[in-house]
């Protein structure tokens, strides 16, 4: 069992913790290098978490009160009614358990609060897995703006957004 809530400034260091576990335990699949980032006195999203900043959310999947899932969203600063979802990582014991539909889940609502209209990520093209997973709950890929990138982007309609029943 599980719990989705948005972070509070109190679970900053936490955040901190398990993103740099995200970037040591699966370096293939971010852009961002933990040894850079370890070498931060205070990552992007700590700050944005600590300020709570309007900018961006963070959402937290926490079992028994252990960080397990992190999923941030990062809202357009112009009218395109836009959000990104970045930094998506679940630990690998909690993988495939639906803690990942859940956080996005959660996401979605951030943006229906905001009138956010479509949701976007990136995925390394070599993360055919994530891939995959997104497009299960719902995201497709924008081959326009795939092309000549190392990266693939994934759109989802925030009010046709939904997870078939398959996906975890």
């Amino acid at each position: 069992m599980f719990q989705i809530r948005l972070f509070e400034p109190k679970d900053a260091k936490h955040y901190r913790s398990l993103r740099l576990e995200s970037l040591k335990t699966y370096p293939e699949c971010f852009d961002s290098k933990y040894q850079q980032q370890a070498e931060l006195d205070k990552l992007f999203f700590e700050k944005l978490i600590e300020s709570r900043s309007a900018k961006g959310k963070m959402v937290g999947a926490f079992a028994r009160n252990t960080l397990i899932g992190i999923c941030g969203v990062l809202f357009s600063a112009d009218a395109r009614q836009t959000a990104e979802i970045i930094q998506m990582y679940v630990k690998p014991d909690f993988q495939n358990k639906g803690v990942g539909k859940e956080l996005l889940t959660c996401a979605k609502g951030l943006c229906l609060d905001r009138s956010i209209e479509t949701l976007q990520l990136e995925v390394l093209k070599t993360n055919i897995g994530a891939a995959k997973f997104y497009e299960a709950c719902g995201f497709r890929v924008d081959e326009a703006l795939s092309q000549d990138l190392e990266n693939v982007v994934l759109n989802a309609v925030v009010d046709g957004f939904h997870f078939s029943q398959n996906s975890n």
